[in-house]
């Protein structure tokens, strides 16, 4: 279900992203003005998203435990999505944005990995696959919901159910804490 909801909640936000950086942050700009800075923004997420890769994950799971980052990761996510829903301006957007990949950037690894914690050795496979496919649900249902409220709503209210549903999807993450979920040990081999 917290895979269901970091996805669902993330692809209701990145379906109409463009449209509502067009309308509510750059409203009235030429096309190439909000080419260049929906493309500068990106590529400023792609490098934070490197970043959190290659230099975070590992030393933050050893510090805090997947279990947190699966929480917190999400709950970076929410306050940012929550944040641009609430002050939609250039200032507030290139602000909060990296949060975005930094929260998905620890999660979702995080989330994998406490999968294969909870699955018999040889039922991995399956976990994730099922793991998978929650995911892929909600990269499904998320870009129905962000055209349908965009439309029917305003351009910010896909942003707002994005943090909303982070907030549900973080509620429900919150329950990880009351599983038996730890890294197995190895075994020994003998030399």
């Amino acid at each position: 279900m917290v895979a269901f909801g970091s996805q669902f909640s993330f692809f209701t936000f990145q379906t109409t992203h463009v449209l509502w950086a067009e309308q509510l942050i750059l409203p009235g700009q030429p096309d190439a003005v909000v080419q260049q800075t929906v493309g500068a923004a990106l590529t400023f997420v792609g490098i934070v998203q490197i970043i959190t890769q290659f230099w975070l994950v590992g030393p933050f799971a050893r510090r805090f435990g997947e279990k947190k980052l699966a929480v917190g990761g999400n709950l970076v996510r929410g306050i940012a999505f929550a944040a641009m829903a609430i002050a939609p301006t250039l200032a507030a957007w290139f602000s909060v944005i990296p949060l975005i990949a930094i929260g998905g950037g620890l999660a979702l690894p995080a989330l994998v990995a406490l999968l294969t914690y909870a699955a018999p050795p040889g039922g991995r496979g399956q976990v994730i696959g099922l793991y998978q496919s929650f995911s892929a649900l909600g990269s499904i249902l998320g870009p129905l919901l962000a055209g349908f409220l965009f439309q029917a709503i305003n351009p910010g209210a896909p942003v707002a159910a994005a943090a909303a549903l982070m907030g549900v999807t973080v509620a429900i993450g919150l329950g990880l804490f009351r599983q038996p979920l730890a890294k197995p040990a190895l075994p020994r081999t003998s030399d």
